[in-house]
């Protein structure tokens, strides 16, 4: 059950997801309700957490700019198995361009960062692992692990893409534990430990036919950074 003020918020979601047809911004929901943008977003956090609304992040057109993405809410019963679907194809072939374009090392900084802050946010377990995994992908190839890689690979392309992806995290955590990035790291790790939770907890939660499209993109991954 809802408080009759969360359900004032899921209406207002409600109604501007179906005059607009695509995800709403809290600051739109704030200008409704008449209320703080953060109190809009607080709201929506704990909408999500409940699982009535969906948090996605919405990029420019090739995603590959910082600071690009914006917070996009779909409420929960408006988001068909094929919207899901759709969405999460989208997201593949936008990390895949930008594990191809392979960034400079400062802008692979930034990138994590926006990457860890979008899986932190994310409410679907699919995009977690999908930018837990592009992540993965980023750090290993820049501190050049690839006999690591070939390691974790059976886990990943052909056992089960869930356990790699947690080996591989797990890894990318002692990485960065023993980088001699002080602070900086530290404000990486702890997010990535919490997320790290929250897989082995959710772990039965990956349908097969999920599972297939974490296999697949986790051979994608690799081909993008030229590490098989």
């Amino acid at each position: 059950m809802l408080t009759q003020r969360r359900q004032e918020f899921l209406d207002a979601i409600k109604k501007l997801y179906q005059k607009t047809q695509r995800p709403v911004h809290y600051q739109e929901v704030a200008d409704t309700l008449g209320v703080s943008k953060w109190t809009a977003y607080d709201f929506v956090k704990l909408l999500a957490e409940k699982n009535f609304v969906q948090i996605i992040y919405v990029t420019d057109k090739d995603g590959l700019q910082v600071g690009r993405s914006r917070i996009g809410i779909i409420p929960v019963e408006t988001n068909s198995d094929q919207q899901k679907e759709a969405l999460v194809r989208s997201k593949m072939e936008e990390l895949l361009n930008l594990i191809r374009k392979w960034p400079s090392s400062f802008q692979q900084k930034q990138h994590i960062e926006k990457l860890v802050n979008e899986a932190k946010n994310s409410s679907e377990s699919e995009l977690t692992y999908l930018y837990l995994i592009t992540i993965i992908i980023f750090v290993l190839k820049s501190r050049s692990k690839i006999s690591v890689l070939t390691w974790l690979q059976p886990f990943l392309t052909v056992i089960n893409p869930e356990i790699g992806t947690i080996a591989g995290l797990g890894l990318v955590i002692g990485l960065l534990l023993n980088s001699g990035l002080g602070q900086e790291a530290k404000a990486i790790i702890e997010p990535l430990q919490t997320q790290l939770k929250k897989m082995q907890a959710s772990f039965y939660e990956i349908t097969d036919e999920q599972r297939m499209r974490l296999s697949k993109f986790w051979h994608q991954a690799l081909q993008a950074g030229n590490l098989i």
